[in-house]
C-alpha cells in the first residue's frame, strides 16, 4: 500500500526513467519484512508456567518420551552447551580443578576450626581429673559437634516442657477465689497455693531463659576452642544443670499447688490418693534412672562408679595426645600470623625435639598438617604424574 508521496513518485517515475519507482519498491519490501516479523511474533505461544506438581514429580511428557529424545528425564542432569558456557564465563575454560579445590577448601576450613585456638584451652583439658563434671572428657572423646548437639537437645527439651507447665501454672494462678467455711484454714491454704504457683512460674521461666542463653552463646561460638572455653571459663555445663534444677523445682511447686487445691475443693482423702499416685511414679522413676546412669554415665560409672578401679581406669591419654597435637599446630599458626603482621618469617625449633628448624610461612602450613596428622587427607582427583 502506497502513501500519497509514494503515489506521486510513481507518477513522476514514468517520465523520469523510474528512479523514484525503485525507492518506492524498497519501501514496500521493508514494510513486508516488518509485517512478517509481527505475524511471526504473534504466532509464537507464551511458555506455560510449570505447576508445583510438575516441579516435584516431573511432567507427564518427560515420563512418556523415549530415551532417545534429548528432553528425556534421564538426560536432564547432563551438562549442555549453555551450562558449559556459563561455567567458562565464571571459572574459565579449565574447570577440571573445581571439585578438588572445593574439597580442599572444605577440609582446610574444617581443620582450621578444630585446631585454631586450642593452645588456649590445652591446660584446662589436661586437668580433666580435677573437673567437677565430665563434659571436658566427653568433648575430647566424641568431639565438639557431638557434645554440642547433645547439650543443645537437652536444654531445648527443658525449655519446651517448661513452657507447657508454665501455661498450666498461669491458668491455675488466675482462677477465681474459692470460698470455704473455715476462714483460718482457707487463708492458710490460699497462701500455700499462691506461693507454690508463683515459685512454679518463676522456676519454669528461669529454665526457659537459661536454655535460651545457653543456645544463643553456643550459636555464637566460632571454633572448637571457643566451645571448650565456654564449658571451662563460662561454666556451660553448670548452666544446663541450673536449667535442670529450675525445671525440677517448678514441677514440685506445681504438684504442691495442685495438692493444695484438691484439699480445698475436696477432702483430705482425695489429696492422699493423689499423693500416693505421685509417689508410685517416683518409685518407678528413681531406680530406673539410677540403673541407666550407673551403667553408662561417664560420671557415675566410669569416673566414680563401678569402673573406678584397675579393671577400667578413667584414663584419657590417647585423646589428650590429639589435643596436644592440635595445640602445637595452633601455636605455629599464631606465630605465622604474628610474624606476618610484623613483616617477615619466623624460624622456630622443631617441636618434636629433632633439632631441625621450620620456616613458618603460609606455604609450610599444609606441610605441617600432613606431618602432624591433625586433619584427614584431602580428597579429590589424583595429582598429575610428571613426565620423566
Amino acid at each position: 500500500m502506497l502513501s500519497r508521496r509514494g503515489s506521486k513518485d510513481v507518477d513522476k517515475g514514468g517520465s523520469n526513467g523510474g528512479g523514484s519507482r525503485r525507492n518506492s519498491r524498497d519501501g514496500l519490501l521493508r514494510g513486508d519484512e516488518q509485517m512478517n516479523k509481527t505475524i511471526d511474533t504473534k504466532k509464537k505461544k507464551k511458555p506455560k508456567k510449570p505447576n508445583k506438581k510438575e516441579l516435584l514429580t516431573g511432567s507427564e511428557r518427560l515420563h512418556k518420551v523415549k530415551k532417545s529424545d534429548p528432553t528425556h528425564l534421564s538426560l536432564s542432569l547432563e551438562s549442555t552447551d549453555s551450562n558449559q558456557k556459563a561455567s567458562e564465563l565464571m571459572f574459565g575454560h579449565d574447570t577440571s580443578h573445581l571439585p578438588s579445590v572445593n574439597l580442599e577448601d572444605d577440609a582446610f576450613a574444617d581443620w582450621y576450626r578444630k585446631t585454631s585456638g586450642m593452645h588456649t584451652v590445652e591446660t584446662w583439658l589436661d586437668n580433666y581429673q580435677k573437673h567437677p563434671y565430665a563434659w571436658g572428657a566427653l568433648i575430647m572423646i566424641h568431639g565438639v559437634d557431638e557434645v554440642s548437639a547433645r547439650l543443645r537437645s537437652k536444654v531445648e527439651n527443658y525449655a519446651v516442657y517448661s513452657a507447657v507447665l508454665l501455661s498450666a501454672s498461669v491458668v491455675l494462678l488466675v482462677m477465681p477465689e474459692i470460698n470455704d467455711n473455715f476462714l483460718a484454714a482457707h487463708w492458710v491454704f490460699q497462701r500455700i497455693f499462691l506461693y507454690s504457683m508463683l515459685v512454679s512460674v518463676a522456676s519454669h521461666l528461669t529454665s526457659i531463659l537459661l536454655s535460651m542463653s545457653f543456645v544463643n552463646a553456643l550459636n555464637e561460638a566460632g571454633r572448637d576452642a571457643d566451645v571448650i572455653r565456654m564449658f571451662g571459663e563460662g561454666q556451660g555445663y553448670l548452666a544446663t544443670h541450673k536449667c535442670n534444677s529450675a525445671f525440677t523445682t517448678g514441677i514440685f511447686s506445681l504438684a504442691v499447688g495442685i495438692l493444695d487445691m484438691i484439699l480445698i475443693n475436696f477432702t483430705i482423702w482425695d489429696m492422699l490418693l493423689c499423693l500416693g499416685i505421685g509417689s508410685s511414679i517416683m518409685y518407678k522413676l528413681i531406680p530406673t534412672s539410677k540403673k541407666l546412669f550407673g551403667s553408662s554415665s561417664l560420671m557415675f560409672y566410669w569416673r566414680f562408679g563401678r569402673a573406678d578401679d584397675n579393671e577400667d581406669p578413667f584414663d584419657l591419654r590417647v585423646p589428650m595426645e590429639r589435643v596436644r597435637t592440635k595445640a602445637r599446630i595452633s601455636e605455629r599458626m599464631y606465630a605465622i600470623i604474628k610474624k606476618g603482621q610484623e613483616g617477615g618469617a619466623e624460624e622456630e625449633p622443631d617441636l618434636e625435639g629433632g633439632g631441625e628448624t621450620t620456616t613458618l610461612t603460609e606455604e609450610t602450613v599444609p606441610v605441617i598438617i600432613k606431618e602432624k596428622g591433625a586433619a584427614p587427607p584431602m580428597k579429590g582427583p589424583p595429582a598429575p604424574v610428571p613426565a620423566n
